[in-house]
């Protein structure tokens, strides 16, 4: 049985033809559009790699921050 997505009836028809296009047929995401794991407060999210690159871009910032402050967290 086939079920109505609502927001999609307020695309544009082109867009909801791409859209529906892609998520019928089967395909490899390419490589930038894998999904990798992350943990955050024990609970585990599937993001794009740019994702996992900013969150430990942010950590790495936020740590350099921790020593030059001298303040624990």
């Amino acid at each position: 049985m086939a079920e109505r997505i609502e927001w999609l009836n307020e695309l544009p028809v082109e867009l909801q033809e791409k859209i529906l296009e892609y998520i019928s047929s089967p395909h490899e995401p390419s490589p930038d559009r894998k999904l990798h794991p992350i943990e955050i407060d024990g609970v585990i999210y599937h993001v794009p790699h740019p994702v996992v690159e900013l969150v430990d871009s942010l950590w790495g910032q936020l740590n350099t921050t921790k020593e030059v402050n001298g303040s624990s967290f």
